[in-house]
């Protein structure tokens, strides 16, 4: 008896120094990434930059946040961003038209190089904890899909034969053609639920002057459109086509569904029937509590002291906690209130466990929500349809409601200068600056000239209907 006695004890000490040891080796990992990249940034700014600056603005001691904010250089920007934003959309319109099997090339073009231009320059404004969040996770993973497809049509026999065959040992009884398409109904879920309801919450915008918010609408709405488009049109039951992709694997690899299932260990599901429980909402909720670990692992725990100590750097709980006029953050504050959670007259702080928490399950309770829609979009053509009409529609109407609020100050604004001020032609590009609210934010925009550009403090766009997931 005694012995077992000391046994007990002997175990619970070991598993004590046990914990003790790993939250030790934690402790140090995390000291360690962030000396590393805090050596490395150093190292950046002082070796790098100062070249950068020189090509970029011509003078190595003028920043290049500071000279892309001038005038000339926002009118420029916003002229090429509307030019491209204009010609994307048509571009994306004819694909999805003409040729919907092809969509997946110009999301493969067009949102990993937005993301890519995105993050030096949110790294810059200290928004780069932005690109952390679910939207360019979920993009992520339609890249990785897009790369098992590149794989199974056009890699070389020995290494398909190799990744079946580590399919097959870790369990997977198919190919690595109904991996994917397993993968692709998981995306499914996830780029038409939690991706196309953040266009609504967070207000995304069709504003064809600015790169930031036309980069935002992109990732949340192409992704969608590419989903729609292996749902209904890249399948092989086409009727009078059918024999013909048929005698076409390669056009038939990157689907969704088949007629019939594709055959095998585990069957490409038919595109009759519908999608179960655990496709629409199981396993896209594990993907999101996999990523909210993720994020907050990384957030709260391995550069939680550089977060802390900086009060300049944006995460999505900061901005939402320091937005009043955002519908989420109102909803969730006249709940809070409501049950006790909140004080009569307090507010959000960004920095406080209460409010991380509150905001992690309410973001958790809303993405809950977002997967209702999935299953009937999935199983009825004109669901879908409707749902991403009126969700483009929505961004439209975003975009006008900027236009038309903004723009229509300006031109009253003219009518309203002195007789002095009046001489000026109104097409003149060198006005005072001035500054106009922009209704649903809280922030001011800087107004550089009548006839084109917005200045904006910082990120723009996304940040500034932030938030972008």
């Amino acid at each position: 008896m005694r012995e077992n006695v000391v046994e007990n004890v002997e175990d619970n000490n070991l598993f004590e120094r046990f914990e003790m040891q790993t939250k030790l080796v934690g402790k140090k990992l995390g000291r360690k990434i962030r000396k590393t990249l805090k050596k490395t940034n150093d190292q950046v700014k002082r070796k790098v930059m100062p070249h950068i600056r020189k090509v970029v603005t011509g003078d190595k001691n003028v920043r290049i946040r500071d000279f892309r904010k001038t005038a000339p250089v926002v009118r420029f920007v916003d002229k090429i961003s509307f030019f491209f934003g204009v010609i994307t959309l048509l571009l994306v319109e004819g694909v999805f038209l003409r040729a919907p099997d092809l969509l997946y090339f110009v999301f493969l073009l067009l949102c990993p190089l937005l993301i890519m231009i995105r993050i030096p320059l949110y790294y810059m404004e200290k928004y780069h904890f932005f690109t952390l969040d679910f939207c360019y996770f979920v993009n992520a993973m339609y890249v990785l899909c897009i790369g098992l497809h590149a794989l199974e049509s056009y890699g070389s026999e020995k290494t398909k034969l190799w990744v079946n065959m580590s399919l097959e040992n870790v369990g997977w009884e198919g190919r690595l053609e109904t991996l994917n398409a397993s993968l692709l109904r998981l995306v499914f879920a996830l780029t038409t639920g939690p991706l196309v309801c953040a266009i609504w919450v967070w207000r995304n915008s069709a504003v064809f002057h600015s790169l930031d918010k036309m980069t935002s609408l992109f990732i949340h709405i192409i992704p969608a459109f590419l989903a729609f488009s292996q749902r209904w049109y890249t399948n092989d039951s086409s009727g009078d086509d059918a024999k013909e992709i048929e005698g076409n694997d390669e056009t038939m690899r990157f689907v969704v569904c088949r007629e019939g299932g594709g055959g095998g260990g585990q069957m490409i599901p038919s595109c009759n029937e519908g999608m179960s429980l655990h496709e629409w909402f199981v396993y896209p909720m594990i993907v999101y509590v996999m990523w909210q670990i993720f994020y907050l692992v990384v957030t709260e725990i391995l550069l939680a002291n550089m977060i802390r100590n900086d009060r300049a750097i944006e995460t999505s709980v900061r901005w939402l906690a320091r937005d009043r006029r955002n519908f989420f953050n109102q909803l969730t504050k006249k709940i809070c209130r409501k049950i006790g959670i909140l004080g009569p007259n307090e507010e959000f702080d960004g920095e406080t466990k209460k409010t991380k928490a509150v905001f992690i399950a309410t973001q958790f309770s809303y993405t809950i929500l977002t997967f209702i829609p999935v299953k009937f979009c999935y199983e009825y053509f004109w669901i879908h349809a409707a749902f991403l009409l009126v969700t483009s529609l929505k961004s439209l109407w975003n975009g006008a409601a900027f236009y038309i609020e903004v723009f229509a100050v300006r031109y009253v604004r003219k009518f309203k200068t002195t007789p002095a001020e009046s001489s000026t032609p109104v097409h003149s590009p060198d006005v005072s600056p001035s500054i106009i609210p922009i209704s649903g934010n809280s922030k001011k925009i800087p107004v550089t000239s009548l006839g084109g550009s917005l200045a904006t403090s910082g990120g723009g766009g996304a940040a500034r209907t932030k938030k972008d997931e």
